[in-house]
This record gives C-alpha cells, sequence and structure tokens, in this order.
C-alpha cells in the first residue's frame, strides 16, 4: 500500500466475496479508490441496491468520476432503474455547482449521449434518449448556447426562445408576436396575429408621388423578380378621389408604374408575390391533407369538438389513458428516485481478469 494519497492494491481478488476499501487523504482533493487496469477498471454488480455509489461531503471535488480515453468513462446499464442516476443538494451558483450529472465533451466529443432504441412491448410507447423533470420554477432542460434538433420538435407546452429560432418550418395552429405595450410597456403586452396564407406570398408596400402627367414608378430591390412570382397589385389615393388609377406597366426589371393619377397626387401601393426561390419550391404546402391512417378519427384540439382527451393527436397517433398513466408512473418513480436514501456501497469482484 502506497504511503500517498491514493490507495493503490496489488494482488487478484478473484474470489466472489464481498471486499469494502476505503482509504482517506490527508487533503481535500484525494481519491479514496484509485484503480489503473488495462481492461475495465472496475465492474460493479448488484441484484437488489446499488452497485457502485460515490458521494462527495465536502464542498469540493467530484462524488464519482469516470474517464476513458476511447470509449465512455462510465457507463451504467438497468433493467428498470436508471442506468446512471446523479443527485445534488445544493443549488448551482456557477456552471461547477449543484450538478447532479456532469458531461464534458472536449475537442468536439459530444458530453453526455443519451439513446432510446425500440418501444416498450407491452404498451408501444417509445423512451427518451434523455428526460428532464424540472417543476415549476425550476427547467427540465436549460441550453445556454446553440441547439440543433435533426428531426420533430413537438412542443406540448410552451416554447419560449429569447434570441433566434431557426428553423425550416414551423407548424402551429396560430403564430403570433407579443411585445411590451408601446403605451404601457410595464403592465400590458401587444399581440399581433401573423398574416396567413394558402401560398407562401410575400407583401411589400409604399407611398409614392405621381408627376405632372399623373405617372410614378416604383422602383423595387433588385431580388424581387429573383424571388417572387404571381404578382398582385392595389392602389390607394390619399387626400383626395383617384377613381382613373391604374397599373400602367406590370412588374419588370423590378419596377412597375402607376398611371391616372392626378399631378402631385400621393399614393399609396401593395404588390405581393408568391415565393419562387428554391427552397419554397422543393416544399410546397399541401393546402389541403388527409390524415394518415393513425390519426383519423383523432383531433389536434378534442375538447373543441366535444371529444375526450383521449382522441388528441400527439406525434406517433393516440395519446391513451395508458399512455398517460405511464407517463404518470414514471413521473413517481422519477421523485422515488431523488429522493431515496443513498445505499451503502459495496464492490463485488466476480471477474477480475489480471492484477490492478
Amino acid at each position: 500500500m502506497s504511503n500517498g494519497n491514493n490507495l493503490i492494491i496489488g494482488q487478484d481478488n478473484s474470489s466472489e466475496s464481498t471486499t469494502r476499501l476505503s482509504r482517506f487523504g490527508e487533503d481535500t482533493d484525494s481519491l479514496q479508490l484509485y484503480i489503473v487496469n488495462e481492461g475495465d477498471s472496475l465492474r460493479a454488480d448488484s441484484f437488489l441496491g446499488t452497485a457502485v455509489e460515490g458521494q462527495n461531503l465536502g464542498l469540493f471535488g467530484t462524488g464519482l468520476k469516470g474517464t476513458s480515453r476511447t470509449g465512455p468513462g462510465a457507463l451504467g446499464r438497468s433493467s428498470t432503474g436508471p442506468g446512471v442516476r446523479g443527485t445534488t443538494e445544493q443549488a448551482a451558483t456557477n456552471l461547477q455547482d449543484g450538478i447532479g450529472v456532469h458531461g464534458i465533451g472536449r475537442n468536439g466529443a459530444t458530453g453526455v449521449l443519451g439513446i432510446t432504441e425500440g418501444a416498450d412491448p407491452k404498451t408501444g410507447i417509445g423512451g427518451a434518449g434523455v428526460h428532464g423533470v424540472g417543476p415549476v420554477p425550476g427547467f427540465a432542460g436549460l441550453f445556454d448556447g446553440q441547439v440543433r434538433i435533426g428531426g420533430t420538435l413537438a412542443v406540448a407546452g410552451s416554447a419560449f426562445v429569447n434570441d433566434t429560432l431557426f428553423a425550416g418550418t414551423i407548424e402551429a395552429q396560430s403564430k403570433l408576436f407579443r411585445i411590451d405595450h408601446p403605451l404601457d410597456p410595464a403592465n400590458k403586452y401587444l399581440t399581433h396575429t401573423v398574416v396567413e396564407s394558402s401560398d407562401m406570398k410575400n407583401v411589400y408596400d409604399g407611398v409614392v408621388s405621381v408627376d405632372a402627367n399623373g405617372e410614378a414608378s416604383v422602383e423595387l430591390p433588385e431580388w424581387f423578380e429573383a424571388l417572387n412570382r404571381d404578382f398582385r397589385y392595389q392602389l390607394t389615393a390619399i387626400g383626395a378621389p383617384g377613381p382613373n388609377l391604374y397599373i400602367a406597366q406590370e412588374v419588370s426589371h423590378n419596377q412597375f408604374k402607376i398611371g391616372g393619377g392626378a399631378a402631385g397626387m400621393k399614393v399609396s401601393w401593395q404588390v405581393t408575390g408568391i415565393r419562387k426561390d428554391n427552397w419554397a419550391e422543393a416544399h410546397r404546402n399541401a393546402v389541403e391533407q388527409e390524415k394518415p391512417t393513425d390519426e383519423r378519427g383523432l383531433y389536434l384540439h378534442p375538447e373543441l369538438y366535444g371529444e375526450s382527451e383521449e382522441r388528441r393527436i400527439v406525434r406517433g397517433g393516440l395519446q391513451s389513458s395508458l399512455q398517460i398513466e405511464e407517463q404518470q408512473r414514471q413521473m413517481e418513480e422519477h421523485k422515488h428516485w431523488i429522493e431515496a436514501d443513498g445505499a451503502e456501497v459495496e464492490v463485488i469482484f466476480s471477474q477480475q481478469k489480471q492484477p490492478i
């Protein structure tokens, strides 16, 4: 045994009996147990309690740390409960405190990877690679930085994006903007609904004064015709009737001409166009769509049609009462795992390939 801070084992622990090991250093950075091996450094099996538990009772340090140059630093498997459980009792004051599980990925690596495969054969419910549970006022997930979603983002509640949301297509029953009310920003909001259309329509408008001949040319951006097609026009005289106003020349070379006005008249104009850029041409929306087989007879908002909650559409089809009960059961299990008292650590050396 070394006289240093680390405990070094120099024997082959090949028996199946339980071995308890403990070593305390003189300083707060010392390790209680240190194992180095060419294969698995530590294997712990438990059939009832906890296989490996790491606790840090001081102000600094790590309860359990796993480091690997190639494979996972720590690997946990479970048939029912958590494969890896991390618990913290301290509220976070910085990025190093108050963290149950801390994963860091350097040089392009991934800090924490969660994978779920297949669905429950009994319920047909798929699992979650990463499941965060955050009661108000906490967060189930908190990200400082960029977030990329390669598949579908299904938001059952509300999603708040403080800066910018980049997306190919946003599907929603209603699209709004909400700001602090300009006349009473401390006490009110101002909410507008986004203008919607069955087409990918762009709207442009402005005000122009006609010349002595009652004509005016309206200059449009240099990219106008490259982006738009199928133009529609509206003209409104300002200050006096303009019954003779008309489009004297349609859009050409990114401009159009107004005619028929009285000399010096101000005219409000509006032009709309349908997007024709490459992305728009490749992603036209089908205005009317048949529901897929697994969503027929179901509703996005069943309560508006006098139907029960079981007939609500979620990604993948029906959210049945069985699914709801299963979600509630999992929530209770999460609470149990979080509140459970720590068990005494017992390391069972079942198969030791070589001395450490």
